[in-house]
């Protein structure tokens, strides 16, 4: 194998926004999107130092959800969600 990618499909409950919500999460090493051939619009996709436990906290945003929360905002690259009680930037 070239790369090996693993992911989780689950729901969280997202807060720090106006109104808490709970949505469908996927959690995934950072192999796992170029892996599929997939990148994100805007912003970046994991690094292998974010797989740690150690590493940043950070979250990726699905489209539909970027566009129904963020009515499609490119300004949402650096802005800060509470996934699970944890905050991870965008």
């Amino acid at each position: 194998f070239e790369s090996v990618g693993m992911w989780d499909n689950g729901s969280a409950s997202v807060t720090g926004l106006e109104e808490p919500e709970q949505v469908e999460v996927m959690q995934v090493t950072h192999q796992t999107l170029p892996l599929l051939g997939a990148a994100p619009l805007i912003g970046r996709t994991f690094t292998p130092e974010e797989d740690s436990p150690e590493g940043a906290q950070t979250a990726l945003l699905g489209h539909r959800y970027w566009q129904q929360r963020f009515g499609g905002d490119p300004d949402v690259i650096g802005r800060t969600v509470v996934v699970n009680g944890i905050s991870r930037e965008i």
